[in-house]
């Protein structure tokens, strides 16, 4: 499903960063905020990315999040995963995710 380089796979859990605050906006992005004073992290996340970032809950596996996703589009799972696993690597890298 995700690629051989991939830090994580479809069995994984991801967990949230305590030092990452998260405000849901009405029109349904997420902000997220790092509660470390030394380093300025401010993110916008809208669309499916949101969608996948609000299913992260360190109980949901990263194969249910992606067929959770699938349900709520018409888009191939590919294209989901595609899209998925640079923004999941990118939170992990930034350090706002984990891989439990």
């Amino acid at each position: 499903m995700f690629s051989s380089g991939a830090s994580f796979t479809q069995a994984s859990l991801l967990n949230l960063s305590r030092d990452i605050f998260v405000r849901k906006n009405p029109d349904g992005s997420i902000l997220l905020m790092s509660s470390i004073e030394s380093e300025d992290k401010f993110f916008r996340v809208t669309g499916v990315a949101a969608e996948i970032f609000e299913k992260i809950d360190g109980k949901t596996t990263v194969g249910n999040i992606i067929a959770a996703v699938k349900t709520n589009y018409d888009i191939k799972e590919e294209k989901i995963v595609a899209d998925a696993e640079p923004f999941i690597e990118k939170l992990i890298k930034l350090s706002i995710i984990s891989v439990a």
